[in-house]
């Protein structure tokens, strides 16, 4: 697979990525009788383009952009793994890593999900928690666009 590694032990993967799309909680928004939902904003897509890198051994992954340098690592304590269907992506296989952020530790997961037509790899960012209207929802989600390619 093109632009993926493996270290001999296969418990280091990387995967390069072209860029990202971020969505960012806004406001609770009234759909019903006294009930909210979390309404979340389109940021654009973000052409800056990196490495997703899964340690399994060290239980981290690491977002690391090429401009800048910049390294984001989450260290997850719990890993995940379901059978899926849906309408997008079919019959799919979705891993997902909970954890928290190295240098602010607030919450973080990476969920990768991989079907026959694909891959899709989103990482949620910090909590919104309103009490008020109901609402426990991650505050930013990047959606990694990595032609494909999995991990």
């Amino acid at each position: 697979m093109q632009g993926q590694t493996f270290s001999a032990s296969r418990r280091m993967k990387t995967l390069q990525f072209l860029g990202y799309a971020l969505s960012q909680y806004s406001q609770p928004v009234l759909v019903g009788s006294n009930k909210y939902e979390a309404m979340f904003t389109n940021m654009g897509e973000i052409h800056k383009s990196g490495s997703l890198i899964l340690d399994e051994l060290n239980k981290t992954f690491t977002i690391q952009f090429f401009q800048g340098g910049d390294s984001w690592v989450c260290h997850f304590t719990s890993e995940e793994t379901t059978n899926k269907h849906d309408s997008f992506m079919g019959d799919s296989q979705e891993t997902t890593y909970n954890g928290m952020w190295s240098d602010d530790n607030k919450e973080c997961v990476m969920i990768v999900t991989k079907s026959s037509s694909g891959c899709l790899i989103r990482v949620k960012s910090g909590k919104v928690i309103d009490s008020v209207h109901g609402i426990n929802e991650w505050k930013k989600i990047y959606m990694f666009s990595t032609r494909g390619e999995c991990f």
